[in-house]
């Protein structure tokens, strides 16, 4: 039996998709390329069964304004019908615990092929996922050996999060914040390997061999003013976001720990034993690095829901962006503080001299091996040179 069917959609953009199908299959080749296209080639292969279709578009959310006395009409009804019965499902699924970041979709029928990376099914953006994976691979077997994590393990960090903060930051922020994860800064540890009189002394407290880690956790008063100025940054945001009582307590206590070289305790807070067992294995210290399970983004969820917050800016993705964000501004700004103190303000900066120093010593020092003939580059004292 055929029938005429009107179908309507809030949703501008798919309506003119499914229009696109419609055309001549030369002019709708790259459609599968598109995001959802299974979703719209099902609903496309549903509505060619029927003897004519007809789009319409209707205004969604149009119970969102209490103050609205307009008598809605048929559709705008079933729309807000269709979005109650969406949002439900959606809930049941975060009570479950789904990883939508690893889920495996079934097939639709009629779409003749599906991408599939590490189990979780590709349905949008192609061509980036398919980018990632062929370098992820090796990235992944480097940070594994290099942090013996295991797959697992691997897989628990909310890689996600990390990757949307460090693409919304400006290229010379983000080449930084990427050089301290990976442990390239130049640090005085790194200078000194490439050049054997570069200083490899911390600036502020002169500790031998400083490493990028040194760099952050510093006990020096000005590195540690810093550090109180991020803490409060931190009481701030999950102040506002409302983060969960418990969340808010333990996470100020992990920044504090990570950037004083300590190691937190978790036993003291009353969160997920899974959330602790996971970040355990990732490493504490990776707090700093923006590595964090995703059982903290789940466990805010659970309590945005619980309150009845709204989750688009009380809910888990809101708090890892702020937590990774503001350690982030950390980073930041205790690079810019390091590199203050060793170069100054000075046309010629503190580090400069004292690497200079230390090479014009070496040359003075091969005086006895020097022909005759070149010996009056030897002719002013050294203690002179150096003053």
């Amino acid at each position: 039996m055929t029938a005429n069917i009107r179908s309507i959609c809030d949703n501008k953009g798919l309506i003119m998709r499914l229009e696109q199908y419609k055309l001549p299959h030369r002019l709708r080749r790259r459609l599968p390329l598109k995001g959802d296209s299974d979703v719209c080639r099902a609903i496309r292969n549903t509505h060619t069964s029927w003897h004519t279709t007809k789009y319409e578009h209707v205004k969604g959310h149009q119970d969102s304004n209490p103050n609205n006395s307009e008598t809605l009409t048929r559709a705008a009804v079933l729309n807000i019908r269709a979005d109650q019965l969406a949002t439900a499902y959606h809930n049941k699924k975060k009570r479950t615990a789904l990883d939508r970041n690893r889920e495996k979709v079934l097939a639709l029928p009629g779409f003749g092929a599906q991408l599939t990376i590490n189990g979780r099914t590709i349905t949008s953006k192609h061509a980036k996922y398919i980018r990632s994976a062929a370098i992820s691979q090796d990235i992944r077997e480097y940070m594994t050996t290099k942090y013996h994590w295991t797959n697992k393990t691997c897989n628990t960090i909310n890689w996600e999060a990390h990757g949307n903060i460090l693409r919304q930051l400006p290229t010379t922020k983000q080449t930084r914040i990427l050089k301290f994860i990976h442990e390239w800064l130049p640090s005085g540890k790194r200078k000194h390997q490439w050049d054997k009189f570069a200083d490899h002394h911390c600036p502020h407290c002169h500790t031998e061999h400083e490493t990028d880690h040194h760099i952050m956790t510093c006990d020096h008063p000005n590195v540690n003013l810093l550090k109180r100025h991020a803490v409060a940054e931190l009481r701030r945001a999950l102040s506002d976001m409302q983060a969960a009582p418990e969340i808010n307590r333990f996470l100020v206590h992990w920044f504090h720990s990570s950037t004083q070289d300590k190691t937190p305790r978790p036993s003291e807070y009353n969160l997920s034993t899974e959330l602790f067992r996971e970040q355990a294995n990732i490493g504490w210290h990776q707090l700093i690095k923006g590595r964090i399970s995703i059982r903290l983004s789940e466990i805010q969820d659970r309590y945005a829901h619980d309150q009845q917050l709204n989750k688009t800016h009380h809910g888990g993705k809101p708090l890892m962006n702020k937590l990774i964000s503001t350690v982030g501004d950390y980073v930041n700004e205790v690079w810019h503080l390091h590199c203050d103190t060793a170069h100054g303000n000075d046309f010629q900066s503190k580090e400069q001299h004292t690497t200079l120093t230390r090479k014009v010593e070496y040359l003075y020092s091969l005086e006895p091996w020097v022909d005759i003939a070149h010996k009056e580059i030897f002719a002013e004292p050294l203690d002179t040179l150096k003053e």
